[in-house]
């Protein structure tokens, strides 16, 4: 997101606003695609200091369970993540874009957790649905295959993933 720093007194004025939220997954794939980049080009001697403490603090940070508190969190497959946020977005469900990104950087294993994510979670859906909703939440982010590599624009191994 292009963000100007001198745009008003308000705070950063958003230059292009075709910008979407990003999920913590997203950026942790994004900062481990830039470790690796550095590693292949044989440049991470050549890395900023401030780059490099910055990618290890957001690799830290990003890989801790928001359950335990515990360094156990890898990326998950973008497929995964898409399969997800499509169907959290559709009927009986529909979603707003932050509630899925909440869900996705929270990843909540009770309907309590839900709906502390989802803005009235408890007059939108019944029990069972909220039920649902976390069973999705376990199957696509909790026991879905990690990424092996990180993925980029290519996809690769795309066929493998479930």
């Amino acid at each position: 997101m292009k963000v100007s720093q001198l745009g008003s007194l308000d705070g950063p004025e958003i230059l292009n606003a075709g910008t979407r939220l990003l999920t913590n997954n997203e950026v942790l794939q994004h900062v481990e695609g830039l470790k690796a980049k550095y590693k292949t080009e044989g440049r991470e001697k050549s890395i900023p200091n401030n780059l490099k403490d910055m990618l290890k603090n957001v690799s830290e940070i990003l890989t801790l369970d928001p359950q335990t508190g515990q360094r156990t969190r890898t990326p998950i497959s973008n497929t995964q993540i898409a399969k997800l946020a499509s169907i959290l977005a559709r009927e009986p469900y529909k979603l707003l874009s932050t509630e899925i990104a909440g869900i996705m950087n929270q990843v909540p294993r009770n309907s309590i957790e839900l709906c502390l994510i989802v803005e009235e979670g408890e007059e939108r859906f019944s029990e069972e649905q909220l039920e649902e909703m976390v069973g999705l939440v376990e199957r696509y982010l909790v026991e879905a295959p990690v990424v092996k590599e990180v993925e980029r624009g290519d996809e690769k191994g795309k066929g493998a993933e479930t």
